[in-house]
């Protein structure tokens, strides 16, 4: 994976779409700069989330919520808006993985 996120302005979180779900770990792609798009199942990587949201400007967070009906929607949506949602300065990512798993 660590080809491909460099190159990809946007991650889906798999197994955090629909229950029981617990969500991936995102480091990887946060620490490239990806967008993030997440479902309501995150699990235990809700503490990751709330850091990344946390070190974001609220105005341009890089952390977008779906639901499964949403989630075209929300992919197209943040196409559009790439350049407000890279995630800028994240190498501090991959050590707050580790704290919170």
């Amino acid at each position: 994976m660590d080809l491909f996120y460099p190159v990809a302005p946007l991650t889906v979180i798999g197994n955090s779409l629909c229950p029981p779900g617990g969500g991936h770990n995102f480091a990887e792609a946060a620490h490239e700069g990806c967008a993030l798009i997440v479902g309501p199942y995150v699990g235990h990587f809700h503490r990751m989330i709330s850091l990344v949201e946390e070190a974001a400007d609220p105005k341009e967070s890089p952390i977008i919520q779906a639901l499964p009906e949403t989630l075209p929607q929300r992919v197209v949506d943040a196409l559009l808006d790439l350049p407000h949602l890279r995630i800028q300065g994240t190498s501090w990512v991959w050590g707050c993985s580790e704290s919170v798993l």
